[in-house]
């Protein structure tokens, strides 16, 4: 249920509160007692401990250990000696060749090679799109010896 505003805007009512009237010294106002440091509680502690039957010691001073999670820096004499990395021990490969789709290497091709390299153009295309590795088996022989005039055919 949503109450009728409206109607509760024009019945306004008034309210007026009293406070308590202000002492005429202002630190009277002030309440000390809060955080009062005082050794009344000290006999008590005491006999508390004799009616335990705990032995009452002074306290002791622990001295403290500090850990330092880094030693002292020191100024350096020398500028620092940068070692070389060392050469990869694997050959590196052309990622976008190895996982590229063959319509993605055919286009690389098409940009790469010119009118001149039309025969060296349908090798590689008859190598990625496999014919030539069927020519191959139809006859026997490596992949590689397969002509681009049998590619087109």
């Amino acid at each position: 249920m949503v109450p009728d505003i409206g109607t509760l805007s024009e019945n306004i009512k008034s309210c007026l509160q009293e406070g308590e009237e202000l002492p005429l010294d202002f630190t009277k106002m002030f309440n000390d007692t809060l955080f009062e440091f005082n050794s009344f509680k000290v006999p008590n502690s005491i006999q508390l401990y004799k009616d335990l039957e705990l032995k009452h010691e002074p306290l002791t001073l622990i001295p403290p250990s500090f850990e330092t999670p880094m030693p002292p820096l020191k100024p350096a004499v020398f500028p620092p000696s940068i070692q070389e990395l060392q050469a990869p021990s694997l050959e590196l490969y052309d990622l976008d060749q190895m996982f590229a789709t063959e319509d993605n290497r055919i286009a690389q091709i098409t940009n790469k090679c010119v009118d001149e390299d039309l025969d060296y153009y349908l090798k590689e295309v008859g190598e990625i799109l496999g014919i030539a590795d069927i020519i191959a088996k139809e006859r026997g022989c490596d992949s590689s010896e397969v002509d681009s005039k049998e590619i087109l055919f």
